[in-house]
């Protein structure tokens, strides 16, 4: 048996046979048809459109035949691709080239071939044959025609590749108007997300205005963005800033309703999302059920399908996390790309927000530093001194000042330790507090010395009522400090706020009734509606 050669110009020719895309592809009626026709003109009883692939020979389209390829080492149209021309074979049984072939001593039992070269770019890919199981001649009329119809197959060729290439190019066109489509709104929920938190500060409201569209870029059927927060010497939990509401009963609808009024925190983290968190890695799983970490979900809620999680970070650190859930065809790096953008801003406003909320609380604390007294947190000499300033200033008369000593606090301090004098000091000044109305003003101005500002609108009774209460408290409410109690009363002295009065003018009218109230035994409150 004589085994074909591969032309000179295989490489280029097997490469263009690649680039039709014929190889593997379904049957085609268009290709059925002409091997139907060509059977039937000939009254040849097979006819077949083979391409000649690397190592063996395939049928696009097969006339009278079921097997749809066969070795190239012992195909008659390797010849003719060999050759590059058309091979007639009247009896194989003849020729001593085939005799001995497996196609002819085995099936299908070839006894005559005629093979037409289909010639596309000068490249020789395969062969329009025709078969028959006995031998024949095949007139020069009737070679013509199967000449004629090579053609017209590789004219069909260069259509198919035609349509796939069109085919190609606007699905190319549809990805790219896709991927255009998908940019947009990945930018517009970028930009969303930072001028609402650019209005407001809330990083709530960002979230819960992005999420739907957020939900239709990634394709999920449901998921949360939640914020991280940490505490001292606990783990840290995560805040929801927005979920989808798949409330299956009524505990999770409550669930869901207090996320609306409220907060809603997730403290255990010990679970399939809470390793975006934990681990400050990105968790794809497209069988949750299989997770290391799976903790499985409540009894009612949807089936998971898969899931996402993705960590939202500012340098490197988990600010907080998205969570995605069941999207068709499940979830892939792909995913993670798209949303690294949105996640990493997002991680930036969390940032933010942090920042702000802690310069915030610093300079609250920093303010109780400069405005308060440490140990018993009243207003110090200076913040109570600058708050009656601006009260005398809006009301022009009719307030009352008090100055208030603790009497023979020095005895206290000597005889129970100043760790006692601490817990009198803190006693009282809770005690005032309690018994004074919420507009008047409390401060500690130094040592055991108080001072109280009864503010408009006041009257004599409602003014004598709370004097007469505030020294009554002092005096009848013993301190109990560890097993023992201690006693203690007050002095103080007043002065009545007159039309034009300055505040230095109110202190020494005050300072004067209290050092009476010394003068006359202590215990007892001096100066006007004094008793």
């Amino acid at each position: 048996m004589l085994l074909p050669q591969a032309p000179k110009d295989e490489a280029a020719r097997q490469t263009r046979l690649d680039a039709i895309g014929l190889l593997d592809t379904d049957r085609s009626e268009r290709f059925d048809r002409l091997t139907k026709l060509v059977s039937q003109i000939l009254e040849i009883p097979i006819a077949l459109i083979s391409l000649v692939d690397h190592n063996r020979q395939w049928f696009k389209s097969k006339h009278g035949i079921d097997v749809c390829e066969t070795e190239r080492s012992i195909s008659f149209c390797a010849h003719v691709v060999s050759n590059q021309e058309t091979l007639l074979i009247t009896d194989t049984l003849k020729d001593p080239r085939f005799v001995d072939n497996p196609l002819v001593t085995g099936a299908p039992y070839i006894r005559f071939y005629a093979g037409v070269p289909l010639i596309l770019d000068g490249f020789t890919l395969g062969t329009l044959c025709v078969i028959d199981h006995k031998p024949r001649t095949l007139p020069a009329h009737q070679l013509q025609i199967l000449e004629l119809m090579a053609r017209i197959v590789v004219d069909e060729c260069q259509l198919w590749e035609l349509i796939k290439q069109h085919e190609q190019q606007t699905a190319l066109q549809l990805q790219q108007e896709h991927y255009r489509q998908k940019k947009n709104l990945q930018l517009q929920l970028i930009n969303q997300a930072q001028k609402i938190f650019l209005q407001n500060q809330d990083v709530k409201s960002a979230c819960s205005d992005i999420f739907d569209e957020l939900l239709e870029l990634i394709g999920s059927q449901f998921g949360f963005i939640g914020q991280v927060f940490h505490q001292l010497d606990k783990p840290p939990f995560l805040r929801i800033h927005h979920i989808t509401d798949i409330s299956w009963n009524a505990l999770s609808r409550a669930m869901y309703q207090q996320y609306h009024e409220s907060t809603l925190d997730f403290h255990n983290l010990d679970n399939l999302f809470g390793q975006a968190v934990l681990s400050n890695t990105e968790i794809i799983t497209n069988d949750p059920a299989q997770h290391p970490f799976s903790r499985g979900v409540p009894e009612g809620h949807p089936t998971l399908h898969c899931f996402l999680g993705i960590p939202l970070r500012h340098a490197g650190q988990v600010k907080g996390m998205m969570g995605f859930a069941n999207k068709p065809g499940g979830y892939s790096q792909a995913d993670i790309e798209w949303l690294t953008p949105i996640s990493d801003t997002l991680g930036l406003l969390f940032h933010a927000r942090n920042s702000e909320e802690a310069r915030l609380k610093a300079e609250s604390e920093l303010k109780v530093l400069a405005t308060r007294d440490p140990l018993t947190s009243l207003f110090n000499r200076r913040a109570f001194i600058d708050q009656c300033e601006e009260r005398l200033e809006a009301v022009a008369e009719g307030q009352l000042l008090v100055m208030l000593d603790l009497d023979h606090f020095k005895q206290i301090n000597d005889n129970y330790g100043h760790a006692a004098g601490d817990a009198v000091l803190r006693h009282i000044s809770q005690s005032m507090q309690d018994h004074l109305r919420q507009q008047d003003l409390l401060g500690r101005l130094g040592g055991e010395e108080f001072a109280i500002l009864l503010t408009a609108p006041i009257n004599h009774e409602s003014a004598e009522r709370i004097l007469a209460r505030l020294h009554q408290v002092i005096a009848e409410s013993p301190i109990a400090f560890g097993s023992q109690e201690i006693s203690v009363t007050a002095s103080a002295g007043t002065a009545l706020q007159h039309s034009g009065d300055q505040l230095d003018d109110l202190l020494s009218r005050a300072d004067a009734s209290l050092y009476q109230a010394k003068a006359e035994g202590r215990n007892r409150i001096c100066g006007p509606l004094g008793q």
